[in-house]
């Protein structure tokens, strides 16, 4: 009888050409190590079959010397300008937000182009000193936060990598370079009596709808303002508001609608009562608006819920919202005159934290929240000592 052959099975590959292992959830992962003496790196490939794992190795192997020497003496300043012209905006055919774009210039222009790093050639960063000298110029980096650093490394190792794939490079240094630790900073949150006062600040205010909208569920800055009439669903059996579009102020570009930054932030939000009777009142006030500057001067092409005060229909910009809001918190005594505090964006912590300390369950704060993971929505839970104290009641 013959033999039946186990097509799961994982094969041995000859002496250099690579191995292959199952992950627990039945994922096969091929690694090779690649690249000259001294200097060979492990790439690792993955696959749902034998099959497909040793053609992925096999390609590797092909690939593996065809490094273009001859730009192997660039610089790393013109590699990261090489780069950083292949990014394109999401709308554009990218992937990144303005926002993002501008960290990522900032970082270039400010951090990894300074004499001494930027001017290392790609054999020096690509070779066997290459960990070491990303290691020490990070370290050096004394006069930055955490976060700072971790996101110089993001920049950095995301550009080299770009850069091996181009075969311009021999090994990518940053891989074997530990992240700086997460930042300590975990945001600040409101107690009652701040939120109440922070609500009553805004009671009236033309944009009243888009801050609460923010206290209550946590929305970026720029979800709430980049709100259209046809995303707001009153009349439903469950009022609610669809997350879709972002707004942007462009560098000398003007204001710009942009899809959200992944399909997680793709969302539905129920609409509370309230919520519903300040949504209303927003679409009585910019008819009114709109009847005063009627014709050729009222200008809401874009059909937006926040429209600026004087700006005959024009959005509101997320750095005029932010404007306005760290003034509310100055006026209530949330942050103190001229000094950095309480943000705007840590009323998205206030809100996440409070539906989970209100028993909402994780999965569906994740979803409110537009939250790729749970470990996201985790970072996003705080506590203050009125919070501890209900659980210190538990014991009376």
């Amino acid at each position: 009888m013959a033999r039946k052959t186990d097509s799961t099975a994982i094969p041995k590959l000859p002496r250099g050409e690579g191995t292959i292992t199952r992950q627990a959830n039945g994922l096969l992962v091929g690694q090779l190590y690649v690249g000259p003496p001294g200097a060979r790196v492990r790439r690792s490939v993955t696959g749902t079959t034998a099959a497909e794992v040793v053609k992925k190795l096999k390609q590797l192997r092909d690939d593996d010397g065809k490094v273009d020497l001859s730009r192997t003496r660039d610089t790393l300043s013109s590699l990261l300008d090489a780069w950083f012209a292949t990014l394109r905006e999401r709308g554009q055919g990218g992937t990144y937000s303005p926002n993002t774009l501008r960290g990522y210039r900032g970082i270039i222009n400010t951090h990894l182009k300074k004499e001494g790093f930027g001017t290392l050639t790609l054999d020096q960063l690509g070779g066997r000193d290459g960990p070491a000298l990303v290691a020490t110029f990070l370290d050096e980096l004394t006069d930055v936060s955490d976060q700072t650093r971790r996101n110089i490394r993001m920049c950095l190792g995301t550009c080299l990598s770009w850069a091996f794939n181009q075969n311009r490079i021999l090994a990518n240094p940053v891989l074997k370079v530990k992240a700086p630790p997460p930042s300590k900073f975990r945001g600040k949150i409101l107690d009652q009596t701040q939120a109440r006062n922070l609500r009553e600040a805004f009671r009236g205010h033309p944009l009243e709808a888009a801050l609460v909208i923010t206290l209550n569920y946590g929305l970026r800055r720029a979800e709430a303002l980049g709100l259209q009439w046809q995303h707001i669903h009153l009349d439903d059996p469950i009022p609610y508001a669809h997350i879709e579009l972002t707004m942007h102020q462009l560098t000398g570009r003007g204001r710009k609608l942009l899809p959200t930054k992944n399909e997680h932030s793709r969302r539905n939000i129920p609409l509370n009562p309230e919520l519903v009777q300040l949504f209303r009142e927003r679409q009585r006030i910019q008819a009114e608006q709109e009847q005063a500057w009627s014709g050729d001067r009222w200008n809401n092409a874009d059909d937006l819920v926040f429209t600026a005060a004087e700006g005959h229909g024009v959005g509101v910009s997320v750095h005029e919202f932010s404007k306005l809001v760290v003034a509310m918190f100055v006026a209530v005594g949330i942050r103190e005159p001229g000094e950095k505090g309480f943000r705007l964006h840590d009323l998205r912590h206030n809100a996440i934290s409070g539906l989970l300390l209100k028993n909402t369950p994780v999965s569906i704060a994740q979803e409110i929240a537009g939250h790729k993971s749970l470990a996201t929505t985790s970072r996003y839970t705080h506590v203050n000592l009125e919070h501890m104290a209900r659980v210190a009641a538990l014991f009376d």
